[in-house]
């Protein structure tokens, strides 16, 4: 059975990749069937009837799926989204302020970075390609990352690319050498 909720899972994201909403919500709803009451299928379900229009079927679904796991940031962030698109201003900030609490405590717990010291190399005009900024959208594990291709299309700007980058990031951007 985990075999097969993984590859439902991974066929929901890739509908969703997709835009195919409609198909996403076909795989949702089987996975459902296989786990009821599962926070990240219901999650998913409930994303696919979003998408899809249906507020309604989306919020309830999202409901059951913070029942199931009330500290869920992204979870609580789509669900305050419906309620968005639903008109619910009371919900969405009930609901948004409670995601950002639960991945403000999330960051929290990990261990951070220390500042770098003394300010960074001035830009260099003639030495385009050494010129670098750096960042992740989308942290240490991007869930849905195709929305990312609208934002920045593939460009031949250089990039430095981690472990922390979606793969599509990395077919699109070449490491620049050091």
């Amino acid at each position: 059975m985990v075999a097969q909720l993984a590859a439902l899972g991974q066929a929901v994201r890739q509908g969703c990749d997709r835009g195919d909403f409609p198909a996403a919500l076909s795989f949702a709803t089987q996975a459902l069937a296989l786990a009821p009451g599962h926070p990240v299928v219901l999650g998913d379900l409930a994303l696919c009837h979003m998408r899809l229009g249906q507020l309604e079927p989306a919020r309830q679904a999202y409901l059951a799926a913070v029942r199931a796991a009330p500290g869920a940031e992204n979870i609580l962030d789509g669900l305050a989204e419906c309620c968005g698109a639903l008109g619910l201003a009371d919900e969405v900030r009930k609901h948004g302020h409670a995601a950002l609490a639960a991945k403000a405590a999330q960051v929290a717990a990990r261990p951070g970075w220390p500042l770098p010291t003394g300010s960074p190399p001035p830009f260099d005009g003639a030495q385009p390609q050494r010129n670098l900024l750096s960042f992740s959208l989308f942290g240490a594990s991007p869930r849905r990352t195709g929305f990312s291709n609208a934002l920045f299309p593939p460009r031949n700007t250089p990039a430095g690319l981690s472990d922390t980058h979606p793969r599509g990031c990395w077919a699109r951007h070449q490491p620049v050498e050091h």
